[in-house]
């Protein structure tokens, strides 16, 4: 019982902490909008924001902001496998379920410079964030109660549940839980935070810009060959984390 009561203490505090600094970071872009529609500075508030968050959170429970036990070689190479197994997971899924991955609109009456700022700044804020706080926070607090395995599936269903509710979520929400999954492992293995944030961080802004510039992303029009070609593509993504992330294997969560 102490236990379950230390891990919901933990996982309601770090929901809340992300909650309260995404609604500052989302509320400076709408003040923003509001007050001069054709000057993005709120990016600057959401660097603030998430720093300040970030660094306010460190200071009371170690997120693994350090170097970690890798070679920064092999840190580079499982941070892509990793990349390759989240992206690849959420592909096959959503050409599975026929999805259509939508760009996110910033605020209406705003012009073109401030839509690709939101793009991509509203990619990069929640990425850190769910870092710091999912990766970070929590699984420094439960994988010394539950052993690290339970605390990154754990944690990565929390994750997952914690994305906003709609259809994109429940057209990927398997290949979320995966992506989300090896980058606890990730965190596990490397023992610092650093790559996964940084693996987060490309990933979501890669994402935001290439479907501002190009538009929504068919996935139910991938099929045959090169769905079978990505499908396999994430099996050896799997198998090359698996085989880089050996070394590390039982270093703790710090």
């Amino acid at each position: 019982m102490p236990t379950l009561v230390a891990l919901a203490r933990s996982a309601v505090a770090g929901v809340l902490f992300f909650g309260v600094l995404m609604g500052a970071a989302v509320g400076s872009v709408l003040l923003n909008a509001r007050l001069a529609p054709g000057l993005p500075l709120f990016p600057l508030a959401v660097v603030l924001v998430v720093a300040g968050g970030t660094r306010w959170l460190d200071r009371r429970v170690p997120l693994g902001l350090t170097s970690g036990v890798l070679p920064p070689a092999r840190n580079w190479l499982l941070s892509l496998a990793v990349a390759t197994l989240g992206v690849g997971a959420c592909i096959v899924q959503g050409a599975l379920a026929g999805m259509v991955r939508q760009p996110e609109p910033g605020p209406p009456g705003t012009g073109p410079a401030f839509q690709l700022a939101y793009a991509v700044t509203l990619s990069a804020a929640p990425a850190v964030l769910a870092e710091v706080v999912f990766r970070g926070y929590l699984q420094a607090r439960w994988t010394p109660l539950i052993g690290p395995w339970p605390a990154i599936i754990g944690i990565a269903a929390l994750n997952t549940a914690a994305h906003r509710w709609g259809p994109e979520l429940a057209d990927q929400w398997l290949g979320y839980f995966v992506a989300l999954a090896a980058l606890g492992w990730l965190r596990q293995a490397s023992g610092s935070l650093w790559p996964a944030l940084g693996t987060h961080l490309i990933a979501n802004v890669l994402l935001a810009l290439a479907l501002w510039r190009y538009g929504p992303f068919d996935q139910g029009k991938l099929e045959g060959l090169p769905l079978i070609a990505i499908g396999l593509l994430t099996l050896g993504a799997a198998a090359a984390a698996v085989a880089l992330s050996r070394p590390g294997r039982q270093q703790p969560a710090r």
